[in-house]
């Protein structure tokens, strides 16, 4: 069989006939945008370097929003979303945490012992608050996922001057965003519980527990963001997840970034759209690297 012949058919099983995949290569070696060539010109660099600048990448996807205007309109609206839903949760929180600690745990005391009861109320007013923040972030990860696909698809639109399936109906591109989003936070959420479980190893378990914890964020936040464009682009669990391991510097720089990004209370809520931006250009660039890369 002819090189050309199995070329083809690799293209084909990747979903995009050859000469889709090198328009989309071509888009991406000839946009005029600074900020989506940082990392094609680190294919070719170290890891460390590749690392560098894929860690750089959710600042620059920042500054890129910054100055795209016209995308703001699509940014707004997640982060909206995502303060309504601290807000509503941490209310509920505090509500039911004064709640629980006045009924049902230790009724306010008089004495001596009042010192200590609101020392304990405060305690659970922020461990209220910091399961609000959690399970905001978890919760509107999926309920904001098709507003996220419109604004990876209008980024795409920006960088590339070019969108796949930009024709897809409203009904079926909310239902795969919501579906994995679903998958990938649902998968984080039980492999985190056995890391968080070596906090009560004694000694080393805390330091473990926190290099694996930041480690499994990095990743399935590169993943999370990168797959909105993945799978517009009609690529299936185990090619995304090939893709993804292309360039590990790459896929775990992106990942550390936006680990820190998000890391930032409430401010978060606002630098989400950068993630959606910088995942969006993480899988341009992974996605139109060689098959041999």
């Amino acid at each position: 069989m002819s090189n050309a012949r199995r070329s083809a058919r690799r293209e084909r099983r990747r979903g995009c006939s050859s000469d889709d995949f090198r328009l989309a290569r071509a888009r991406v070696a000839s946009s005029p945008n600074s900020f989506l060539k940082t990392l094609p010109a680190s294919e070719n660099s170290s890891a460390s370097a590749q690392f560098t600048a894929a860690l750089l990448l959710p600042f620059r996807a920042a500054r890129f929003l910054w100055r795209e205007r016209n995308l703001w309109r699509y940014a707004a609206l997640p982060a909206l979303v995502h303060l309504a839903l601290f807000t509503g949760a941490a209310a509920l929180a505090l509500t039911l945490a004064d709640d629980a600690l006045a009924r049902w745990i230790w009724a306010e005391p008089s004495g001596a012992l009042t010192l200590g009861w609101y020392v304990v109320y405060a305690l659970a007013l922020i461990a209220g608050l910091v399961l609000a923040y959690v399970a905001a972030l978890l919760v509107g990860g999926v309920v904001v996922s098709p507003l996220n696909d419109r604004l990876s698809e209008r980024t795409e639109q920006v960088l590339t001057g070019g969108v796949r399936n930009s024709d897809e109906p409203l009904w079926r591109v909310t239902l795969r965003s919501v579906a994995s989003t679903a998958f990938i936070t649902t998968l984080y959420g039980v492999l985190l519980v056995p890391v968080l479980l070596l906090n009560v190893v004694p000694g080393v378990g805390s330091a473990a527990a926190t290099v694996l914890g930041f480690t499994l964020s990095a990743f399935f936040l590169a993943w999370e963001y990168a797959d909105i464009c993945l799978a517009r682009h009609g690529l299936g669990l185990r090619r995304k997840l090939r893709i993804l391991r292309r360039r590990p510097a790459l896929t775990f720089g992106f990942g550390a970034g936006a680990t820190l990004l998000l890391w930032m209370p409430l401010l978060n809520v606002l630098v989400m759209p950068a993630a959606v931006t910088g995942g969006t250009a993480l899988a341009l660039t992974l996605r139109n690297l060689p098959e041999s890369a």
